[in-house]
């Protein structure tokens, strides 16, 4: 489909980390704090995760579709963290009530009486470049499934059982936010669709960040 050029809503675009966002300082500190991140275990999300266990968190729990991936994901982190933040990974499929239910109980029996303080909402589903009308009905169905359906029943019992002033940080696209790309139309929906009902929340739930 050929190469194109993403455009810069900034003046400047990162394209790696830099020292007012290091996590190692103290005005970022995650001391003390549970974090709950789906999607933490590969990609992004793991290095999400590993930037979690520098900043101090004192839990971080991992939702994820993968086992494997998520104990070799828990392995790294406490690698590089010398196991200084405990690494709980619970493998789960978001885009089912029942699982993501199973998950959190999983949580408060580990944890009994911690309420978590963030949610990380990392998990993303993307078909990779498809014409508009070449994707199958599956491919459109997984995407609304992982990126608006799963962040919703994450969304939901994470408030049930968080603290009060919690904070939930979705990790959205640019793709979203920008003018259609050939080659996106169910990512960029399913996105701006979550972005969207992240909104809701905000505006629905009072003391939420």
């Amino acid at each position: 489909m050929g190469k194109f050029q993403f455009p810069s809503p900034t003046s400047i675009l990162h394209s790696a980390s830099y020292s007012s966002i290091n996590p190692t300082q103290q005005s970022v500190s995650l001391a003390g704090k549970t974090v709950i991140i789906t999607g933490g275990g590969a990609g992004i999300g793991l290095a999400i995760s590993k930037s979690i266990a520098q900043a101090g968190a004192k839990t971080l729990i991992i939702l994820g579709r993968r086992t494997s991936v998520l104990d070799a994901a828990g392995t790294e982190i406490d690698s590089q963290s010398g196991n200084t933040t405990k690494v709980i990974a619970i493998s789960a499929d978001i885009t089912k009530k029942t699982e993501v239910d199973g998950a959190f109980a999983k949580i408060s029996e580990l944890l009994p009486g911690v309420k978590p303080d963030i949610l990380v909402t990392n998990s993303g589903a993307f078909t990779g470049l498809r014409l508009l009308g070449t994707e199958t009905v599956e491919e459109w169905q997984n995407a609304f499934n992982v990126n608006v359906l799963g962040l919703y029943l994450v969304t939901v019992d994470f408030i049930a059982a968080a603290k009060e002033d919690a904070t939930i940080i979705n990790i959205s696209s640019g793709i979203a936010h920008l003018d259609p790309f050939p080659g996106f139309s169910s990512y960029g929906t399913t996105k701006m669709a979550g972005a969207k009902l992240m909104q809701y929340f905000q505006g629905s739930i009072p003391g939420f960040t």
